[in-house]
């Protein structure tokens, strides 16, 4: 085969497994933050992953809030992505997973996050199944800053100091392991 082609399944091969890792991650965050059952949203993500999850939970079983299944099923994701476009020792492969695992909980936190800011300024008391779902999801991150920062004249500043912390991590940390694992 052609170099262009191989190149091609290897760009959808690799848009497959981001997919899969996002919604396995997704999952991950839906349970870790205790989100309603009834949510349409959250229960189609439950649909999507449990044929695939029911597996694994066999082995590794919840740890409370902790979802072990989706976590490792995340984490084994990236493992594929990255024996797909790097060619690295196995120490590597784990590694680089792990590190690529840590940047996709941190972008979707942070995009999460913009969500809410948004959502904030558009339909502040919106009922719609995503805006709970973001609020829900993101409350972890903002609950323990929003006590140590209360919010000033009705403006909640907790969600810039969470996102200037996720920032930081997702522009100087995360590439920094990234580049010492070998990615």
């Amino acid at each position: 085969m052609d170099n262009s082609m191989i190149a091609g399944f290897s760009l959808i091969a690799g848009l497959a497994l981001d997919l899969a890792a996002l919604v396995a991650a997704a999952r991950f965050l839906l349970q870790a933050a205790e989100v309603d059952g009834y949510n349409p949203i959250a229960q189609y993500v439950i649909q999507v992953t449990n044929p695939v999850l029911a597996p694994f939970r066999i082995i590794l079983p919840s740890q409370g809030r902790v979802d072990m299944a989706s976590l490792v099923a995340v984490w084994l994701l990236q493992i594929g992505q990255v024996a797909l476009f790097h060619e690295p020792a196995l120490g590597v492969f784990l590694l680089g997973a792990l590190v690529k695992s840590l940047v996709l909980f941190a972008n979707l936190f942070f995009f999460a996050l913009i969500a809410i800011v948004v959502l904030s300024f558009v339909a502040p008391v919106s009922s719609h199944p995503g805006a709970v779902i973001l609020r829900q999801v993101t409350e972890p991150l903002l609950a323990p800053v929003r006590r140590l920062i209360q919010p000033v004249g009705g403006i909640d500043f907790s969600v810039l100091v969470v996102l200037f912390a996720l920032m930081i991590v997702r522009g100087n940390l995360l590439p920094w392991l990234g580049a010492l694992v070998g990615l």
